[in-house]
């Protein structure tokens, strides 16, 4: 029996944490740390013994899902993380930032850190991460990751455990978005877990929004005051700074990014920018940054972000965290809030208990760093910028699905937004679980599956017949595979490709039995093997870097593969160093990996060096 315990984020919109048991395996579906009153007092109290935990699935960096990982690796996990390629980079950067920042309140206000930085650097070992769209073994779990649109690397994630299939939304974006892609609903699902942050809500236009903020800013400008916009460092910072960056024509005022984490995560952005919308993604190849512009400044140091604060220069000041609990954005809030010509305007939801909620409910006396301030800024609240999905985003999500799940909870959400979603979501099984309930899920087996059952045997694809000979016959390769108690038959090419992408012997011996018999049949472009051939001329080529792509490729996917290239790019590590041969190399490599079957990319670099492939294991 599968069973779920809700442990966070339940009926509140902070702390995501979910326990999943198999029977065989214990899985939590984020670790997030809670934001608000008392939030590091609580987290103390773990629900269960982190040393039995195999796996944490992280469906993003933000630290209301990433931020307990460090404190259960402390107190003895030493399972594995298993997340995207892009989340690995920014969650490393976050929980670094989040130690530092306690550190500095356990200064100022004597409340013990949960974790250090060499928790952190210890922990990010046992992070695994995987591209989209790739299946993963987790022991008797098969996993892949969506794009779920919220913030760069976010997922979705889809569970099959003996049959049963599980979605775990994590955040899903709004759609939206200039940067990030829609969200990719599953086509099925047993059950459904999904977030209902603004299942009461519509969000504006973003197109009057951008006039909103436009106006807010210009107005407190020629009153000489400051724009103060909280934003979370990853996500809501690069969308303002794009919104920023195409009103420069009419607002011509200084920016700051007050963050540590500013230049570093638009470093990651670029590595990383193949995950983004194809016209943004387009841009970063042709060496254009759309969220850098001038007059735009990152603050780096604790000192200068003192000393903006302190300034009566008019300008924008974005500043984390995002809902004002912590980080440089409380230098600046003392000075900005009572000052009647300036503003706060905030792009993204302010959780219940938060300071952020507090002025946006309206409250005229705040307490920052322990001190009493009154409000006299103006407030100003704009939705159209968040990166979650609305109401019509959610129940669009649900709809986009081929078959509706025959169990919904719902998570991640106050509990006016999740009764609201409750309400609108199609006539299945659906509830609001409360933290610390438990529910059983089942042993397997789906609803409106695309395949059919025989008592414990399971088809698990919609079988495509031919008529032979007065037969119908189903004419792909399958193979038998036990799960479990279930008997599944599966694709021949599925399986195997599963087992590659676990690197296992078998794995090795499949291949290099399906090259030395087929490799030959395998369509390679001539103009691919032509192309790679200039290449190598160029001296941009070598033997040593084509091992490289073709083990990436293999060991971590195509996104890792992209990452790689583009960071060679922008640190200059290529041995040719003319910058019009390196960008039409990269660009080039970059189009045949998104164009080209992996078998197809690894049979090219095959025809230039002989075996390549088996020089990665």
């Amino acid at each position: 029996m599968v069973k779920i315990r809700f442990l966070g984020a339940c009926r509140e919109v902070t702390g995501s944490m979910h326990l999943l048991d198999t029977g065989k395996t214990k899985i939590l579906l984020d670790c997030g740390m809670r934001q608000g009153v008392d939030s590091v007092e609580r987290e103390k109290h773990i629900p269960f013994d982190p040393s039995e935990i195999d796996y944490i699935i992280l469906s993003h960096a933000h630290i209301d899902h990433s931020g307990l990982i460090p404190y259960l690796y402390l107190r003895g996990f030493r399972g594995r993380v298993v997340t995207t390629t892009a989340t690995r980079a920014i969650a490393e950067l976050l929980l670094l930032d989040s130690a530092k920042i306690m550190k500095e309140e356990y200064e100022k206000s004597n409340i013990p850190p949960l974790f250090d930085e060499r928790d952190v650097v210890e922990v990010m070992s046992h992070f695994d991460a995987y591209p989209y769209n790739k299946p993963v073994r987790l022991q008797d779990v098969k996993l892949s990751f969506l794009d779920a649109g919220h913030i760069l690397g976010s997922a979705v994630t889809l569970l099959r455990i003996n049959g049963l299939q599980i979605c775990y939304t994590g955040d899903i974006g709004s759609g939206t978005s200039p940067l990030m892609n829609p969200p990719t609903p599953p086509k099925e699902a047993d059950v459904l877990i999904m977030e209902s942050t603004y299942g009461n809500r519509r969000h504006e236009d973003r197109a009057k929004a951008v006039e909103t903020m436009k106006a807010v800013i210009s107005d407190t400008i020629k009153a000489g005051g400051k724009v103060l916009i909280p934003v979370f460092a990853v996500g809501r910072a690069q969308e303002v700074l794009y919104v920023l960056r195409n009103l420069r024509d009419k607002i011509r005022v200084k920016v700051y990014l007050d963050t540590p984490l500013g230049s570093r995560v638009t470093d990651i952005y670029k590595s990383y920018s193949n995950m983004l919308r194809k016209e943004f993604y387009e841009l970063f190849l042709r060496g254009k940054n759309p969220i850098e512009f001038e007059g735009l400044e990152y603050v780096t140091t604790y000192n200068r972000s003192r000393e903006l604060a302190k300034s009566n220069e008019p300008c924008i000041i974005l500043s984390a965290s995002g809902m004002l609990e912590g980080g440089r954005v409380l230098n600046h809030l003392p000075y900005i809030l009572q000052d009647e010509n300036s503003t706060v305007l905030f792009v993204g939801y302010q959780a219940e208990g938060t300071l952020g909620r507090q002025i946006v409910d309206g409250n005229k006396l705040v307490y920052v760093n322990g001190d009493e301030v009154d409000v006299r800024c103006n407030v100003v609240n704009v939705s159209a910028f968040s990166a979650h999905a609305d109401e019509d985003g959610l129940v669009g999500f649900v709809e986009g699905m081929d078959y509706y799940p025959r169990r919904i909870y719902i998570v991640h959400g106050e509990e006016e937004a999740a009764r609201n979603l409750l309400a609108r979501l199609p006539k299945v099984r659906k509830s609001i679980p409360e933290r610390g309930e438990e529910a059983d899920l089942g042993w397997g087996g789906r609803a409106g599956m695309d395949g059919e059952r025989e008592g414990r045997a399971i088809i698990d694809f919609k079988p495509g017949f031919v008529d032979f000979m007065g037969l119908s016959i189903h004419p792909e390769p399958l193979l038998l595979v036990r799960e479990g108690e279930m008997l599944i038959l599966r694709r021949y090419g599925e399986v195997v490709g599963e087992l590659m992408s676990a690197g296992e012997e078998l794995a090795v011996e499949i291949r290099a039995a399906v090259k030395s018999a087929e490799v030959e049949k395998i369509s390679v472009e001539a103009g691919d093997i032509a192309r790679l051939r200039e290449f190598m001329e160029a001296g941009i080529l070598s033997k040593k870097l084509s091992k490289e792509i073709v083990c990436t490729l293999l060991k971590e996917g195509r996104d890792e593969v992209i990452r790689m290239l583009n960071l060679k790019r922008d640190k200059d590590r290529f041995p040719v160093k003319d910058p019009e041969v390196v960008n039409d190399f990269v660009e080039y490599m970059v189009n045949l990996l998104k164009t080209r079957k992996e078998v197809e990319i690894v049979a090219a670099f095959e025809e230039l060096i002989p075996k390549i492939s088996g020089m990665c294991y």
